[in-house]
């Protein structure tokens, strides 16, 4: 699985090297009379603006040797990012609302409101307008979904919603691959690492980025296909905003060029990668700095990135910014000095549960038919691909529902239901 003879795996830093520029706007979307006309006569409901401090990202990416990368996402941050869509297809409306209204659970509710009103005073929203959309505009539905192992919410828009959905525009052939960060990569340089120092006493550490996705502005001509409508009252939103087809892609080329900066300018030691909007990695249990922001020691090298990320305006809150070993990291435990990545019991038993629900026999009168629809195979697909991390000699078990989503092949069929009784 690790072989040290052969050069590091590669990372999301070095992945950057090598990946094509992101998209602009191409000359169609710009030059939509329909879409230019609302922009201009509605000029303040749409804003690029972002915390992040572009000149000094710019000034830190000099040596970068994928320039044209580098400046892709540079003017995805001044001018808007793009996510690789085509707003102009056959047979789509000019207006789509599909928003359903808020919710009707009172938490649910109270929490949406406040959270519109929170993105608003971030200047993420726009000012209220409505109750109608203008010329241009779509309207997707928001949900408030309760967090894992929580009893708060996160705000999501379902961004597939309807026939003629945000992620129905936009072509995943033409959206940029991104590398993850993952156990594999924690496993290798951990190895790579206990070769030259074999007694060394190691801690874990694991920073995290607040809002990761809401950092990044989106494009004018976008965000006209972004509007949020809650109690008949209707915003812009303006940033990258989770569940869209692009919104992974264009995180991880910025946070990719973050990594590589932290690795390459700021000589971060031993950083691992990013996993979204997670970066971990490991120090000498007693190679501490003290972190002023945060008035407390840390590992030297995540003390060392944090302050990369205050000088480029990339948030981050202090509970999240944690160390120790073992440490969980994406539900795995790892434990640098016993040198093992375990998946955790609950996360285990999470799988089982899900494996039965699949190869359950529908009951005999039931309206379940055994059948499952794409989204529910892409879901159950992401989640087998994430806990294989630590057994990926299993990964090929995934082989046949690649297949089944591919287009081919019965719902579940006996092939399938035996190669996945062994997981």
């Amino acid at each position: 699985m690790w072989d040290t003879a052969q050069a590091c795996l590669p990372n999301t830093a070095d992945w950057t090297i090598t990946a094509h520029p992101l998209p602009c706007p191409p000359p169609e979307e710009l030059s939509n009379p329909v879409n230019r006309a609302t922009i201009i006569q509605n000029a303040t409901l749409f804003n690029v603006s972002t915390p992040i401090d572009i000149d000094h990202f710019e000034s830190l990416l000099h040596h970068h040797p994928n320039p044209a990368f580098g400046r892709s996402v540079v003017t995805g941050l001044r001018e808007g990012f793009w996510p690789c869509a085509d707003t102009n297809l056959p047979g789509y409306p000019c207006v789509n609302d599909t928003h359903i209204g808020t919710s009707q659970i009172h938490d649910e509710a109270v929490f949406l409101d406040a959270q519109v009103n929170s993105e608003v005073e971030k200047n993420r929203f726009s000012q209220p307008f409505g109750p109608n959309l203008l010329s241009g505009m779509y309207s997707m539905p928001i949900h408030a979904v309760p967090k894992d192992n929580s009893t708060t919410y996160r705000m999501v828009t379902n961004h597939s919603a309807g026939p003629f959905s945000l992620n129905s525009m936009i072509d995943k052939a033409h959206v940029s691959p991104s590398l993850l960060d993952n156990m594999t990569h924690v496993g290798d340089r951990l190895i790579r690492f206990r070769g030259a120092k074999p007694d060394s006493h190691l801690t874990m550490w694991e920073a995290d980025v607040a809002e990761a996705y809401r950092l990044l502005p989106v494009h004018p001509h976008w965000q006209l296909k972004q509007v949020v409508t809650l109690n008949s009252v209707c915003h812009v939103n303006r940033r990258n905003t989770f569940g869209g087809h692009a919104s992974g892609a264009i995180w991880i080329a910025f946070m990719a060029l973050v990594t590589w900066i932290a690795r390459n300018v700021w000589l971060v030691k031993n950083l691992i990668g990013a996993y979204v909007n997670d970066s971990s990695s490991f120090d000498e249990i007693d190679d501490v700095a003290f972190y002023c922001p945060y008035s407390k020691f840390l590992p030297r090298s995540q003390a060392l990135l944090l302050e990369l990320w205050d000088e480029l305006g990339i948030s981050h809150n202090k509970r999240k910014q944690v160390f120790g070993s073992p440490l969980t990291i994406i539900s795995f435990d790892v434990d640098p000095n016993n040198m093992s990545i375990t998946l955790l019991d609950a996360a285990k038993k999470e799988s089982l549960n899900e494996i039965e629900t699949w190869i359950m026999k529908p009951k005999k009168g039931s309206n379940n038919k055994g059948k499952f629809k794409i989204a529910q195979w892409q879901s159950f697909t992401g989640w087998f691909n994430w806990a294989l991390n630590v057994y990926p000699w299993l990964r090929p078990a995934l082989n046949r529902i690649y297949l089944k989503m591919s287009g081919g092949g019965k719902s579940i069929n006996k092939s399938m239901d035996q190669q996945h009784h062994p997981l």
